[in-house]
């Protein structure tokens, strides 16, 4: 008996989940605390932070994603398919320069010869085509990896039928408005959603679907890129406010009174009061001033902006983001950089977000209809042919 104690204590997951909580500085605490300001990081999706969130966005929802299934000799399919091509068998199999995530290929192995592609209105595609009222599937995948780039977390509430005991819709969850409340047993006991604390609701683990970045700082949250790029995107936003200051006039003073002989205080402030009220202002250009005093004007003249750390804020959003400078500033004129890098990009940034979403899905998703063992959902290659590869393939 005490030996039998003894295997059920080493193996009991508490004490690991127990350690980790420590580690993460959660024990006491009901709600672990969000340690990046996912609000803040919304907000900042615009200029160049959306420039690169959408093109990635819009990349991964722009690639088919297709169900493969079992073929079973001892039961009829109850839905239509066909079978794969030879090319995207090999892309699925891991047999070339690019390949699907390691649980699609070995799920894809396991099945052997005897799989095929779903070509039917299958409740899972239905699901991912349709999604929901308010959205639908292309949105609903742009939405997904934008609240990954943005915050590291993208949750999804499956909504199911009544009838059917499946999932009928899929809602996003605003990762800004989603707090993880801990489980010794768990992990994750559940999720706390909503806007405003008057507002939360409390959803078990097994009610939401999150997606999450890999942290190796935190075992609830993920890191989004914005966050590891927040330096810049905090120069970027100083930028933007400091040009508009500049165009509504506020930044700097343009010309510089000189007054001859001596002002008091008063008739400075007084002389200051004028010139803003009268002069200020878009709308007050080409009006002139009288003064009664003897004031010499004489015009400042400042140096020209320092482009070279504007350029630098963008290259290091870009290379967090993964995507090429070329492309969010469309002003390569070399055709064959400009094509080398929107192969790069595909390959390096694309086709790693492709497979984290598949990932996701397959673990997430899939169970929720029962057929976990004999389906799989799968991305196509989104890298462009490389023909020199195939060449040397066909060749060897």
């Amino acid at each position: 008996m005490a030996f039998t104690s003894f295997i059920k204590t080493a193996f009991d997951p508490r004490s690991w989940f127990g350690a980790s909580q420590t580690n993460l500085q959660i024990v006491g605490k009901q709600v672990k605390g969000q340690p990046f300001n996912y609000t803040n990081a919304v907000k900042f999706y615009n200029s160049w932070i959306y420039a690169a969130a959408n093109l990635n966005a819009q990349a991964v929802a722009s690639v088919p994603l297709r169900l493969y299934v079992r073929r079973r000799n001892d039961r009829a399919n109850l839905f239509k398919t066909r079978p794969v091509t030879s090319k995207r068998k090999a892309y699925l199999l891991g047999d070339g320069s690019s390949q699907p995530s390691v649980s699609v290929m070995r799920k894809i192995a396991e099945f052997g010869k005897d799989w095929d592609e779903v070509d039917d209105n299958h409740p899972v595609l239905q699901l991912l085509q349709s999604a929901n009222p308010l959205n639908n599937g292309f949105d609903l995948t742009v939405l997904r990896v934008v609240y990954q780039e943005l915050t590291g977390n993208a949750y999804l509430h499956p909504v199911f039928s009544e009838m059917y005991q499946r999932p009928a819709a899929l809602y996003p969850m605003p990762s800004q408005w989603v707090e993880i409340e801990p489980c010794e047993i768990n992990f994750v006991k559940g999720y706390w959603y909503g806007p405003t604390k008057s507002q939360r609701m409390f959803f078990p683990r097994d009610e939401v679907m999150h997606f999450r970045r890999p942290n190796p700082s935190d075992l609830y949250y993920g890191i989004g890129k914005l966050e590891a790029a927040w330096g810049a995107a905090l120069q970027n936003a100083a930028t933007h406010d400091m040009d508009l200051a500049l165009y509504e006039n506020h930044a700097r003073p343009d010309m510089l009174a000189i007054f001859k002989g001596q002002a008091t205080p008063d008739q400075l402030d007084h002389f200051k009061s004028i010139i803003n009220e009268e002069l200020r202002g878009t709308k007050q250009r080409g009006k002139f001033l009288a003064v009664n005093s003897d004031v010499d004007l004489k015009p400042m003249s400042f140096p020209p902006k320092d482009m070279q750390g504007r350029d630098g804020i963008v290259e290091e959003i870009a290379a967090v983001f993964g995507v090429p400078v070329s492309m969010l500033k469309a002003n390569d004129p070399n055709l064959a950089s400009a094509t080398a890098g929107y192969a790069a990009w595909k390959q390096g940034t694309i086709l790693p977000l492709c497979r984290m979403d598949e990932e996701a899905l397959n673990s997430l998703l899939l169970p929720l209809f029962g057929i976990e063992n004999d389906a799989v959902l799968a991305y196509d290659n989104p890298v462009p042919a490389d023909k020199q590869f195939e060449l040397q393939r066909h060749a060897a």
